[in-house]
């Protein structure tokens, strides 16, 4: 599955003018599928150190098989 495909699943409840017998407000509940969100605060600096820390052992490995 790719994350483009992910989708956030959230109910949302919209008030009605109409009450109940008790007072209570009455309300819609309506469900949307939202597209996951992939960014968030201090995303790009994990990023920027996975990708160091996959691509450390690739240049080690050709460093090694360059010297011989």
């Amino acid at each position: 599955m790719r994350i483009s495909e992910l989708k956030d699943r959230r109910m949302i409840r919209r008030p009605t003018r109409q009450f109940d017998e008790f007072g209570y407000r009455i309300y819609n509940s309506f469900e949307y599928d939202f597209p996951y969100e992939t960014t968030y605060k201090g995303n790009e600096r994990k990023r920027l150190l996975l990708s160091s820390l996959t691509s450390y052992p690739s240049s080690l490995s050709s460093s090694f098989c360059l010297e011989k």
